[in-house]
């Protein structure tokens, strides 16, 4: 399987309000509100996604790319305000793989071609939260070299999230 990442372009909003959305409706479907995730419109979402994409001048998101479909995204960049950390971390803010391309590697390439344009950008460090209740993604990011790193978040919408960060620039090992 040929996987293609590159940037998102305005084009790819359709596409990646629906990873998102389905991405959200399985990978959270254990611990959220089933009538809310059931709920949940790739149409809406995508009117976020048109303005983030309309901006010329950006960093990310990417997308991959598996027969001319997208079929994955990943967001990243400065740290959010409200969770500070020192001024060499990055943040990894969204990493979704359509369910129907789980375990193909994909969500790892993406990570690997994240953090690469992360690394280029002079970060040395970067950070992402989880879901504390979300077993396989936490395996993953374990498997990719995240730590804890003690800090939590809560939401109203559901449970915690835990925050994970890395080195960037230290190729890891891969279990």
């Amino acid at each position: 399987m040929d996987i293609e990442i590159r940037l998102a372009t305005p084009e790819d909003a359709q596409a990646i309000a629906e990873v998102q959305v389905r991405g959200w409706q399985s990978a959270y479907a254990a611990f959220l509100d089933p009538g809310w995730l059931a709920a949940l419109s790739a149409d809406e979402w995508r009117k976020g996604w048109d303005r983030r994409l309309a901006v010329m001048q950006r960093d990310g998101p990417l997308v991959a790319v598996v027969d001319r479909r997208v079929v994955a995204f990943a967001s990243y960049g400065p740290v959010e305000a409200d969770y500070p950390l020192p001024p060499h971390y990055a943040e990894v803010y969204t990493l979704y793989v359509d369910p129907a391309y789980y375990s193909r590697g994909i969500g790892a390439a993406l990570l690997d071609a994240s953090l690469k344009v992360l690394a280029e950008a002079r970060y040395s460090r970067v950070a992402l939260w989880c879901y504390e209740p979300n077993e396989g993604a936490r395996r993953f990011y374990e498997r990719e070299g995240w730590r804890l790193n003690g800090q939590r978040r809560g939401y109203e919408s559901g449970p915690d999230a835990v925050r994970y960060v890395r080195e960037l620039g230290i190729e890891q090992a891969r279990a």
